[in-house]
């Protein structure tokens, strides 16, 4: 575990001087200390919620750089967005929908919703 936190910790460094090229703002030791720390805390919640660490994406920074966006502005509305849409009941129901969930056709009986009178139950195959 070290050793992908040392290896975030490089990728980081290099993502938060790309930033700083790119937005014209000069980089500071507080800054630094700030996404490590960010870092971190991603880490720890990683680990106690047994996923993988989370870390900064390079691919953000070229997407910085081909929209020429410079504030948050972008991420709060889509962040009240998301919120919007998941206090819509339809909307949530669509993302709960799968493929157990869904009604099936059963070609045995001809019946929908996958339950079969003969005993036989196609979602279970």
């Amino acid at each position: 575990m070290m050793l992908v936190s040392l290896t975030t910790m490089i990728e980081s460094t290099g993502v938060f001087f790309a930033l700083s090229d790119i937005t014209g703002r000069q980089l500071t030791t507080k800054d630094l200390e700030r996404g490590y720390r960010a870092e971190g805390i991603a880490a720890v919640l990683g680990g106690l919620f047994n996923t993988f660490p989370y870390s900064t994406f390079s691919e953000n920074v070229g997407v910085l750089k081909m929209s020429g966006v410079k504030t948050r502005r972008p991420v709060y509305y889509a962040a009240f967005l998301l919120l919007l849409l998941g206090l819509l009941p339809k909307v949530g129901a669509l993302g709960n929908c799968d493929s157990r969930t869904r009604p099936r056709w059963c070609h045995d009986c001809h019946v929908w919703d996958g339950r079969c009178p003969g005993g036989t139950d196609p979602s279970q195959s």
